[in-house]
């Protein structure tokens, strides 16, 4: 909690007239920022789906009539994405020295009005959740972008919490010492407290970025008849490599976070010729790049 509470106090410095409380802040991006984004994201769509989704609207009316979908990521457009949300975040001061990983790929999330059967209720991202909860780092910083959104669409809710509130989270997800606290029993107990906070008054509109603590309770309130599409991602407050503990997991693996890059690289190849220099200046490099390597040929390559 503390490295959080850091990064959060340097952002409430300089931009206090955003902030919703302590623990989280929000931002609307500029129109030619949310431009350059949708451009990003539908060029990987046009590669995923194999056909040339003339304009952003157009990909959106193909996902509405989808009850599921799954993104299938080009890897080369998925540096390209990061490299112009690092640009964003850098120039509005959200990324600081504070900031010491990201995760890879960025993910790029379809909310459905309606819940896909095939997805599991616990890991669903309409069940309120901190995501430590499910295996998760402690260090994290969540952010969510608004690529499309509408009063048709599920909305994100994020519950209004202090730093009492934000302890007693943070110590939940480490009670359990064999399983999540995402699967215990206990978990429904505590979603009963949880609905009785107040929910914060967002803005639902396209381009708005919310920024918060990773132990404040949220989820997305499927509704509507619409998909919404956004960038949600997670940034790491301390060294992603730090610990190797569920490094390859099937769900909610660490491997996935990356440390922020130094150069701004085209291709996934430079980006992992750069992550392997940034690890060899580190201790113990050898045995950080073997599981760098093994988490791109198991995930990624594949």
């Amino acid at each position: 909690m503390k490295n959080n509470n850091s990064y959060f106090n340097s952002i409430i410095k300089k931009k206090r007239n955003n902030l919703y409380s302590k623990f989280i802040y929000s931002e609307n991006i500029q129109q030619k920022e949310l431009i350059k984004l949708r451009k990003k994201v539908l060029e990987i769509f046009s590669k995923s789906e194999k056909r040339n989704f003339q304009s952003f609207n157009k990909l959106m009316l193909f996902l509405n009539k989808t009850k599921v979908f799954f993104l299938k990521k080009d890897l080369d457009l998925m540096v390209g994405l990061e490299s112009s949300l690092i640009e964003l975040l850098k120039k509005k001061g959200l990324i600081n020295k504070y900031i010491k990983g990201i995760e890879f790929p960025i993910n790029i999330r379809i909310v459905h009005p309606q819940k896909p059967k095939k997805f599991k209720s616990k890991y669903d991202t309409g069940s309120i959740h901190c995501d430590p909860w499910a295996g998760e780092p402690n260090d994290l910083v969540n952010i969510v972008l608004y690529l499309k959104v509408n009063k048709f669409s599920p909305k994100i809710n994020i519950y209004d919490i202090d730093q009492s509130k934000a302890n007693y989270f943070s110590n939940l997800s480490k009670y359990y010492k064999n399983k999540f606290f995402l699967n215990t029993k206990r978990y429904f107990k505590e979603m009963k407290k949880i609905k009785k906070l107040p929910s914060l008054n967002l803005s639902h509109k396209n381009g708005s970025m919310f920024i918060f603590n990773c132990f404040t309770p949220h989820n997305s309130m499927r509704e509507g008849k619409e998909v919404r599409l956004s960038l949600e991602f997670r940034l790491r407050l301390s060294d992603p490599y730090k610990s190797k503990k569920y490094w390859l997991n099937k769900t909610n693996r660490r491997g996935r976070y990356w440390y922020l890059p130094k150069l701004n690289t085209k291709t996934f190849n430079k980006r992992l010729d750069n992550e392997i220099r940034l690890l060899k200046k580190t201790n113990n490099h050898s045995s950080k790049i073997y599981l760098r390597k093994k988490e791109v040929n198991k995930f990624l390559f594949n």
